[in-house]
């Protein structure tokens, strides 16, 4: 591209540095001024994923010709052993401060992430490690193409090599192949850790083409690890994170493809850095830093070495027409970027490899000071442990802060899911903590405003709800802390609420929001699970709190007078049907039937909890609530229903039971029409005086979220959902097949 190239992305096909690097000719690594010269010029990226849309449709062409010819040049490879080179030098002469240098660093990071971003998308993961391994003394195009066409047939060849429905190739064979004998007998020359054998571009040139990826790899988690996040390197901490996102994004276009990809292979290997890149990627997280505004942050006059005077001033001349980056619509891109890292690297979880994933098992393990881990290796499992003892600390303070700002995005409420449910010392800093409202309130707020939002979303929310109700701790405080006001909540005033009392309020009319639109079973249940968690420690509950109680009640009584009536409507057309043999019209009337009979068993169930709910607050706090005994009095007609119904008639007797105390405390007062005040006085001395044996007792409400078999079922694909809509980064949906 070079410092005098416009910026505008139609020229790129005439530019000469690209017509060189896709060509057909090798470009040697010991061409430094090419590679300076090319990599000296300024483009921010798009930051949009309309932008990198355009971008990729408008490069699409370079890249079919750059992936066929590189097969036989290896200028792929080459460049990346030149970024490899560029960093050693960096880091040596000024430890990151210089410009211009970060400058080379963004723009050699933004290629490779084009150029990957395009070869996962259309190519095969077997011929995308060719691209690495492909060098002038390792030729690749013998493999792919043994026939030698001519330009116009080759390149639809690599075009069409699009996810096609081929067993992936074993991940550790692929990246060790030995392609040639040459090869075989220098490879005993190089030792795993490139990073201190490469002090100059001579040993980074000397990596054999079979351990390129592993050295690149390894050097993208070193940018994320040691690369201090200034404004010169913010942006090169970005593309890193993006560049790992495209080589485990195989799994969108190939669902499964990582149980065998050499690229979660690679990734997954990397034992020795794994906490250091989780700690990292949650500190961007956590410290929500948003991106630097100015161009000229990257550039300084002075710097640039031996590119001369023609090609800083042409660099400034261009500057001098694009005075800011394009605003980016997220407020910190590094921290939702590494966030959405972080979800891919912890969700992959092949239950039945040997193999286990570090990301995943520091992540459920991070927060204590000293830990046995597991020594991850041949056999081992996320519970198995062997003694270890590493520094798995974090500030778990600052995560639990973050995150309960961030929580009306999916990727953030995911994060905290698998800290709850996975995580026992997050999960436990949560519930000792005294401001647990900074973190259910934005929860609840979320659930108000469902309407707006993902059923995978709501979910999650309610889940977290779920596990947070198993703690004793939480549903006492909670009842404790006290609302002055909700501003969010529209629909009537509420002052002096309870934190509990609240979260009541927003899960009953979950329910209720469900029933209308969603429909969902499941999602009953766990809110109904929640509520029975919680119901024994139901205290000084709000009057709109207890009507809305009662009123869910009450509609589901209705809805299942209506069910049972057309059940019987339709038994009594199914009978007539046979009668009179009407065999069509009767097998409609059995299909309507049986789906009324489901329908009343999940509502029947629904009604039960809900009854159970109501008991088990009577049974643990009656005198803490007088606002429910009052609405109960005052609706006392929605008990009759069911009196003598098997399968709720046994709570009817308990409530009625609760009914009929008050009721004569009620009448035993001489005056005719009874004040609120007169009432409520007389159910607080009643309470204060109720007999608690008089209730028949039923076993504790306890219920306990647990994830169904083969969670990475659903994790895996609602990730890659969040990595598609969240991360600026462009995708295709006509050939996304994992979601």
């Amino acid at each position: 591209m070079g410092a005098s190239w416009s910026g505008n992305l139609s020229d790129l096909e005439t530019n000469s540095y690209i017509q060189k690097l896709i060509g057909t000719i090798s470009i040697d690594i010991h061409q430094e001024s090419f590679w300076i010269e090319f990599l000296t010029f300024h483009f921010i990226s798009p930051c949009s994923s309309c932008g990198e849309k355009n971008m990729e449709e408008l490069t699409r062409s370079i890249n079919i010709v750059f992936a066929r010819n590189n097969l036989s040049t290896g200028n792929f490879g080459t460049l990346i052993r030149f970024l490899l080179a560029h960093i050693q030098k960096w880091i040596k002469l000024d430890r990151y401060t210089d410009n211009h240098n970060a400058l080379i660093t963004y723009n050699c990071l933004l290629i490779i992430r084009c150029i990957c971003k395009y070869q996962f998308e259309v190519l095969r993961e077997e011929t995308i490690v060719r691209q690495f391994l492909s060098s002038l003394r390792n030729p690749q195009i013998g493999v792919a193409c043994q026939s030698k066409e001519n330009s116009k047939n080759r390149i639809p060849a690599v075009e069409n090599e699009i996810n096609e429905n081929k067993k992936e190739p074993d991940a550790v064979k692929m990246i060790n192949t030995r392609v040639t004998a040459s090869n075989e007998n220098n490879s005993q020359h190089f030792t795993e850790d490139t990073r201190k054998e490469s002090k100059s571009i001579n040993t980074v040139d000397m990596i054999a083409e079979e351990k390129l990826l592993k050295a690149f790899v390894k050097e993208l988690m070193n940018i994320i690890v040691a690369f201090p996040i200034m404004k010169n390197t913010y942006y090169i901490h970005y593309e890193a994170i993006n560049i790992i996102l495209i080589l485990l994004s195989a799994e969108i276009y190939n669902p499964k493809s990582s149980y065998f990809s050499p690229f979660y292979a690679v990734i997954m290997a990397q034992k020795s850095i794994a906490l250091d890149v989780l700690r990292c990627l949650l500190d961007n997280f956590t410290r929500q830093m948003p991106p630097p505004k100015k161009i000229s942050l990257y550039l300084d006059t002075g710097l640039f070495y031996n590119i001369g005077s023609a090609v800083a001033s042409g660099l400034w001349a261009m500057i001098s027409k694009t005075k800011s980056i394009p605003e980016d619509n997220r407020k910190s891109p590094l921290a939702i970027q590494s966030l959405l890292l972080l979800l891919v690297l912890s969700s992959h979880n092949k239950q039945e490899d040997e193999n286990c994933n570090p990301f995943r098992h520091l992540l459920f393990r991070l927060g204590a000071e000293e830990s046995a881990v597991v020594e991850i290796g041949s056999s081992c499992s996320e519970t198995s442990m062997v003694r270890n003892p590493q520094d798995l600390s974090f500030n778990l303070n600052q995560l639990y802060i973050a995150t309960c700002g961030e929580l009306d995005s999916d990727e953030t409420t995911l994060l905290l899911y698998l800290l709850l449910h996975r995580n026992p010392n997050f999960a436990s800093h949560v519930l000792s903590r005294v401001d647990i409202d900074a973190l259910v309130i934005p929860i609840l707020k979320l659930l108000y405003n469902a309407e707006e939002k993902n059923s995978h979303h709501i979910y999650m929310a309610l889940i977290i709800l779920l596990i947070l109700s198993q703690d004793d701790r939480f549903n006492n405080s909670i009842h404790v802390l006290i609302l002055p006001s909700v501003t969010w909540f529209t629909e009537r005033s509420l002052n002096n609420i309870t934190l509990g009392g609240l979260l009541i309020l927003i899960v009953i009319r979950t329910i209720q929001f469900n029933m209308a639109k969603m429909r969902d079973k499941y999602l009953h249940t766990n809110c109904l699970a929640a509520l029975a968690n919680m119901s024994a420690y139901f205290r000084a509950l709000h009057p709109y709190v207890a009507q809305r109680l009662l009123s869910l009640y009450g509609l589901l009584s209705k809805k299942h007078a209506k069910v049972s009536e057309k059940m019987r409507c339709c038994t009594s057309q199914q009978s007539s049907s046979i009668s009179s043999e009407e065999i069509g019209s009767s097998s409609d009337n059995h299909n309507d039937s049986s789906n009324y009979v489901v329908d009343l068993a999940i509502l029947e169930e629904v009604i039960r909890m809900v009854l159970e709910i109501i008991n088990s607050c009577l049974t643990h706090s009656l005198k803490y609530n007088p606002h429910l005994i009052y609405a109960m009095l005052h609706q006392k007609e929605l008990f009759t229903q069911f009196r003598t119904h098997p399968i709720f008639q046994d709570i009817i007797q308990n409530i009625e039971t609760v009914l009929s105390y008050f009721n004569t405390r009620l009448e035993e007062i001489s005056e005719s029409n009874l004040s609120v005040d007169t009432v409520f006085n007389v159910i607080n001395e009643g309470a204060q005086q109720w007999p608690s044996d008089r209730l028949k007792k039923f076993p504790d409400l306890r219920f306990k979220y647990v994830e169904e078999d083969r969670p990475e079922e659903f994790f895996i694909p609602y990730v890659w959902s969040l990595v598609y809509n969240s991360s600026n980064l462009y995708f295709n949906s006509e050939k996304i097949k994992l979601f």
